[in-house]
């Protein structure tokens, strides 16, 4: 068999099964039920509240600092509690209007924020939280943590602190909800992508008993997890997927809330996205090539482990990609019979796999509540016309796996 014959068929196995535990996840939510099943709190169960650090990492965020800044001075928990640091590796103007905008909080409602400049951006995220732990002086019970681009609401803490009641609990992780989603057909279509992701992805695996991630913002750990995990560690880029893995396997369990939305903005120009894609990307590829072997020698379960497998490796789904396309390519050279049928049984593949994949995304958005017939058939298309923009980023993420 060609070279060819056997690229083609490798890459859309690859997709194929990739887009496979896609829709197992999704079928899983809907067996199990969309309505979150968690054992209920509030604020009420909570006797004494316990101490924690709201840590806000940032690195340039000039456009977006002041309104982080302004959410964080209103969130509604005991003053003698909450301590606050800005995390600032910022090298622009970023520092200067970070500190004006403290000093103007500091005036008006007497909020207290660190803010902490370190020497060197060594470590970059990782390395700010984890010297931002250590100079904890209140040594807080917890962490809740967000990225400049975030803005939680008042009652955040008050909504996902009493869920740490649960002492196995090692960190909660609340959905992204997006401000600017309808700005362009970016975030349109990103909007789609991170709501199959928050929805799907982690409600499906949550439904399962199977390991979920911190996605590195609008969540909250317990400071004990962190430790016994390891703590943070900057050898890969996503230091989220990382720690998270590395508590789940340590026997702390973390929990996903769907319905507490925390405000976000996604990137709106392609040059940003592109960044952000190959950060993650990349990242996720670190993180399978450390976790991969600890995920198999744990004591999770056979379904966790191989859903955790998959969730690992999913970048690996770019490669697939771009090896097909080329493969393709190559059948104009190929005028055989036998090329023709491999070429035929691939499509079906993939064919099988684009309706996998939208029967997730179109799930992810009937769970939120869009399940009129008109919407379901513009997110059927939306879900194509994402297919097709993710294919743009496969010679970019391929090189960044």
């Amino acid at each position: 068999m060609p070279f060819i014959y056997f690229a083609c068929i490798l890459a859309a196995a690859v997709i194929l099964v990739f887009s496979t535990s896609q829709f197992w996840l999704a079928s899983t939510l809907l067996r199990t039920g969309p309505r979150q099943k968690q054992t209920p709190t509030s604020a009420t169960d909570v006797k004494a509240w316990p101490t924690v650090l709201v840590q806000l990492p940032i690195y340039n965020e000039s456009s977006v600092v002041e309104q982080l800044l302004e959410a964080i001075s209103k969130l509604d928990y005991p003053r003698e509690k909450i301590s606050v640091q800005l995390l600032d590796d910022s090298n622009d103007e970023t520092t200067e209007i970070a500190a004006h905008k403290i000093a103007q909080i500091m005036r008006t409602s007497k909020f207290s924020i660190a803010h902490i400049r370190r020497d060197s951006r060594q470590g970059f995220k990782a390395g700010a939280l984890h010297y931002g732990l250590e100079l904890d002086a209140n040594k807080s019970e917890f962490v809740a943590i967000f990225d400049a681009d975030f803005t939680p609401r008042a009652d955040f803490l008050r909504q996902t602190i009493p869920h740490f009641l649960d002492a196995g609990i090692g960190m909660v992780q609340t959905r992204w909800i997006h401000k600017n989603e309808n700005e362009s057909i970016i975030t349109s279509l990103m909007a789609l992508a991170i709501d199959n992701h928050f929805v799907v992805e982690h409600g499906g695996r949550q439904a399962a008993g199977c390991f979920i991630n911190f996605n590195g913002t609008a969540g909250v750990w317990r400071t004990a997890a962190i430790t016994s995990a390891g703590g943070w560690a900057d050898d890969s880029l996503t230091e989220d997927l990382d720690l998270s893995m590395r508590c789940q396997m340590a026997g702390w369990r973390c929990l996903y809330l769907r319905d507490i939305g925390t405000p976000s903005e996604l990137p709106s120009t392609l040059s940003s996205l592109r960044t952000q894609q190959f950060r993650w990307t990349k990242g996720a590829a670190e993180a399978a090539l450390k976790l991969g072997s600890p995920l198999l020698d744990s004591s999770a379960t056979k379904t966790a482990k191989l859903i955790g497998m998959l969730q690992l490796w999913a970048s690996v789904v770019f490669p697939a990609t771009l090896l097909f396309g080329i493969a393709a390519l190559g059948y104009h050279f190929l005028d055989t019979t036998a090329g023709l049928q491999v070429f035929f049984i691939s499509s079906i593949g993939l064919l099988l796999a684009t309706f996998a994949i939208t029967f997730s995304y179109v799930t992810s958005q009937w769970i939120l509540g869009k399940r009129a017939w008109p919407e379901i058939f513009i997110n059927i298309l939306k879900t194509q016309a994402f297919t097709l923009f993710a294919l743009g980023f496969s010679i970019q993420n391929t090189w960044a796996v």
